[in-house]
């Protein structure tokens, strides 16, 4: 047993022991969207704070901003928090922060901006696409937090925190009929206590929604979401020093068809997108994607004394199948099928001092193990633009890795008004990576031959420093300077056809964050918190098209740099929200950087560029982006109140097109969306009823588009974010 295989093993028993000891109590959280002048509770540096004390910038969103416009999942999320973008391929989604993340295209690479859900690490991209179910809150952390957190935030994280189990009775349920879609979201969960120390809650989240593109050759519309998703939670207190909470989530996510539409690439954007397509699959199968998966976590805390021990458990597992074809319009010629599979078992031990010391401190280790699979067949048949093809090609990979990190923070107290904060985290990825090409039947696609099969070992080591210093003008008004560090282990290129043994393995990325902020609530009535940055990359790992063909590579450097806004004003019964980001992202140093169609009206050959591409904007990226929301709340009756909410998201230009950056069809004009609300509710939160309209004036745009040279005429395939939509929706609360 080699020494990561010991370490794991013998953290996991601890784990287990201390799940099964006496401890301290859980870590509570509000469960609604505070006014400005109430403290919202954190746990982004692993302990809980108000926000406004947490020198990082950050968004937080509550349960019930997610449930007032249905926000299902991470996309829609991010309409709502600036310098943060989702992305949705054929295969995958990715998130991205300050205009870093991890290719879309690619999904065997690990992700950049990492996921944790009740403190347990979720790296991979598929483990971004169920919806949320019984959340309490979502941290979205912009910048490097490797001291902090560990591996793979070189650009951030998203931290979700879900409800724990009561100790008294409550339940809940929301349901909103989709008028547009002719469909239904709906959740509900009850919770309460099942003997003097242990607590239970069961909640449980349905989504039926039958899509808003109209694909006239199947007579349905796309994409059809179909998911149940359903937790388990149990909190056991038998005394005053110790707690377990132990949580257990199975999902069943299907979609049937996708957002995406193939239109004619001699069309600009703003004259081929249309909600129709006529797309009719290939061989009988239309495009699908088909997920289950099971989470688990186990959390417990011991008291020892005034340090406080915390146990996190994780296992994490999903099994996913997904169907598309290219074009996503007929005649269907050629379509990829992803079958993967993923598993992790993660151990994370900390150490807490208590607060109000001259020096508060915490330390831990983190280990985990996982193993990971990825088939993707792409099926060909028929007449393309230049030449006729019929087979079947196949590529394996296979990915068994183990990591463990160290870790401590430190706070030194310097006065009552200075602050010094410093971390460190060291970190060793051990990768094992397998993959090999095979043609199944027929002949070789066009630029693809069967080739491997490739091995790789690497074992990476990474320290992750961070130092910042606070201070407070007044108990209400803190400014801070940061710098910090972040890194994501290399890795292995497994999910396309043009992996070589030269090109198998990617090097580690590293960032390094400066930022300075402010964090500011001055009066009853007003919060405003700031924050600037300059966020440096070195080889970060970049996807692009080539001639058409997908290839992942290190980039040589890139930066980001800006200012985030994020502020409240609240005077009793009319509250605006606001948040906002300028964020200018670029490469700095991109040798063998694709061509762009500037460079090919040029004279561009071989599809990349002789000149380096330093200089090049991000794609994805708007320079400007931000939400402000107005919220009026009015009494009606003794019983009764009404709330209006009307809300913008706004965002400047930017390329979906990372391949060749075409201004034609490749660019996302400036939009603003607009999302209404109405609801009528009774005064003692029993129920409530409301009209909920997103997007209302029906601004449709584009998250991403690629070419598809091999019909004819020529397309570009767009992914079309969802047009306008409402819905009624009924809460009851017993």
């Amino acid at each position: 047993m080699g020494l990561h295989s010991k370490i794991i093993a013998g953290s996991l028993a601890l784990g287990a022991y201390l799940s099964a000891a006496p401890g301290a109590l859980a870590q509570d959280a509000p469960t609604t969207e505070p006014e400005a002048t109430d403290a919202i509770i954190v746990t982004a540096a692993k302990r809980e704070q108000n926000v406004q004390d947490v020198p990082i910038s950050m968004n937080v969103v509550s349960q019930e901003s997610l449930e007032d416009y249905n926000l299902a999942d991470l996309k829609g999320l991010s309409q709502t928090v600036p310098s943060m973008l989702v992305l949705r391929t054929n295969s995958i989604n990715t998130i991205s922060l300050r205009g870093f993340g991890s290719s879309s295209a690619n999904p065997a690479i690990d992700q950049t901006v990492a996921l944790y859900t009740d403190g347990v690490f979720a790296g991979r991209a598929r483990q971004y696409m169920a919806p949320f179910c019984d959340v309490n809150r979502v941290e979205v952390l912009r910048g490097p937090q490797g001291a902090l957190l560990g591996k793979n935030t070189a650009a951030g994280a998203v931290s979700i925190v879900t409800n724990d189990p009561e100790d008294e009775f409550g339940a809940s349920a929301t349901m909103s009929y989709l008028l547009d879609r002719e469909g239904v979201d709906a959740f509900g969960y009850v919770t309460g206590p099942i003997t003097d120390t242990l607590s239970g809650r069961v909640a449980i989240k349905l989504l039926d929604d039958n899509g808003w593109i109209e694909n006239r050759a199947t007579g349905n519309k796309d994409p059809r979401q179909d998911f149940f998703n359903a937790r388990v939670s149990l909190a056991w207190e038998p005394s005053e020093d110790f707690s377990l909470v132990a949580k257990f989530q199975y999902d069943d996510d299907r979609v049937d068809g996708r957002g995406m539409a193939g239109f004619p690439s001699s069309l600009p954007s703003g004259q081929a997108i249309r909600l129709v397509k006529s797309s009719s699959g290939q061989f009988g199968l239309t495009d699908f994607d088909a997920q289950r998966g099971h989470h688990g976590s186990i959390t417990g805390t011991i008291g020892l004394g005034d340090l406080t021990l915390v146990s996190i458990s994780g296992y994490e597992h999903y099994k996913s199948d997904s169907w598309a074809a290219a074009s996503h319009a007929d005649p269907v010629t050629f379509s990829t099928r992803f079958r993967e599979e993923f598993q992790q078992y993660s151990q994370e031990l900390r150490l807490v001092s208590p607060t109000g010391q001259p020096f508060e401190w915490i330390v831990g280790a983190y280990v985990d193990s996982s193993r990971h699979g990825i088939d993707n067949t792409i099926r060909y048949a028929g007449q393309f633009s230049i030449f006729t093809r019929d087979g079947q090609m196949t590529s394996y990979y296979r990915q068994n890795g183990t990591s463990l990190s160290l870790y401590g923070t430190g706070t030194w107290n310097a006065t009552d008004d200075l602050r010094f904060i410093t971390g460190v985290r060291w970190t060793e990825v051990e990768k094992d990576g397998f993959y090999v090409l095979r043609n199944d039947f027929g002949q070789n696609f066009i630029g693809a031959a069967p080739t491997g099969p490739f091995t790789g070992n690497l074992v990476d080591r990474q320290t992750d420093p961070s130092l910042t210093v606070q201070y407070d003008f007044t108990p209400d008004i803190m400014a801070y300077v940061g710098v910090s560090r972040g890194s994501k282990g290399g890795t292995f290129q497994g999910a396309n056809r043009s992996v070589t043994a030269a090109t198998f393995k990617l090097n580690p990325e590293t960032s390094i964050n400066y930022e300075v902020g402010f964090k500011a609530q001055p009066t009853d009535w007003l919060t405003l918190n700031m924050s600037a940055y300059r966020l440096e990359f070195e080889d970060l790992q970049a996807g692009q098209y080539v001639n058409g063909v997908l290839l992942t590579k290190n980039a040589g450097a890139a930066r980001s740099q800006g200012v985030e806004l994020v502020g409240a004003a609240d005077w009793g019964g009319f509250r605006i929200d606001v948040s906002g980001a300028y964020n200018d992202a670029k490469y700095t140093d991109y040798p063998g950087a694709a061509c762009t169609q500037a460079q090919i009206n040029a004279g561009c050959v071989n599809g990349v560029t002789a000149v380096n591409g330093a200089g090049r904007s991000f794609a994805f990226v708007p320079k400007w982006s931000g939400r402000v929301q107005a919220t009026y709340t009015t009494p009606l009756s003794d019983s009764l109140e009404m709330t209006l909410q009307a809300g913008a998201y706004l965002s400047s230009e930017y390329f979906v097109d990372s391949g060749t950056y075409n201004p034609f069809w490749g660019l996302q004009e400036d939009f603003a969306k607009i999302d209404v609300r109405a609801e009528l509710a009774n005064l003692d939160n029993r129920w409530s009823l409301a009209v909920i309209g997103k997007n209302i004036f029906d601004e449709i745009t584009s998250s991403g588009v690629y070419p598809w040279t091999f019909n004819t005429p020529a397309l570009a395939v767009y992914t079309i974010d969802e047009p306008s939509s409402w819905a009624i929706q009924v809460k009851m609360n017993f």
